[in-house]
C-alpha cells in the first residue's frame, strides 16, 4: 500500500468515502503521510494527527466550510502544498479547541474584497 493509499484510507475513515481527491496510486509521499504510514515509528505523531482530524470532523460536520476543510485534508497528501495544509489544520484545531476564545468555527476560504470601503459607502 502506498503512503497516499494509507492516508486516503485514514481520511476516508474519519470524514467519509472519497474525502481525498488525489490519485492515490501515485508513489508520491511527503513527511506527514510517510510518518502516518509508518508501522514502526511516529506513533505519538500519528495518534495526535488522527485525534486532530477527529476533532475537526466533529466541529465541521454540519458547518458551511466542510467542503473547504476536506480540500485541506486532501492537500495533506500533495507533494507541494502539504506544509501549508498541515499548518492550517493545526491552527484550525487550536482555534476551535476553546469555545470561549472562538465560539463558532471560522469560515474557510473566504474571499474579501481588496478595496477597503469607508463607512457608509
Amino acid at each position: 500500500m502506498t503512503h497516499l493509499q494509507h492516508y486516503k484510507q485514514l481520511a476516508d475513515g474519519i470524514f467519509g468515502a472519497d474525502t481525498c481527491t488525489f490519485d492515490e496510486t501515485r508513489a508520491s509521499t511527503n513527511a506527514v503521510i510517510g510518518a502516518l504510514a509508518s508501522t514502526t515509528n511516529f506513533a505519538e505523531f500519528r495518534q495526535n494527527f488522527v485525534a486532530r482530524l477527529n476533532r475537526l470532523a466533529a466541529v465541521y460536520a454540519q458547518h458551511p466550510s466542510r467542503l473547504a476543510l476536506l480540500t485541506k485534508i486532501s492537500e495533506v497528501g500533495s507533494a507541494n502544498n502539504w506544509h501549508g495544509a498541515v499548518a492550517e489544520l493545526a491552527a484550525l484545531d487550536f482555534f476551535t479547541s476553546c469555545p470561549n476564545f472562538l465560539p463558532t468555527p471560522p469560515l474557510l476560504d473566504v474571499t474579501i474584497n481588496a478595496r477597503r470601503q469607508a463607512p457608509g459607502e
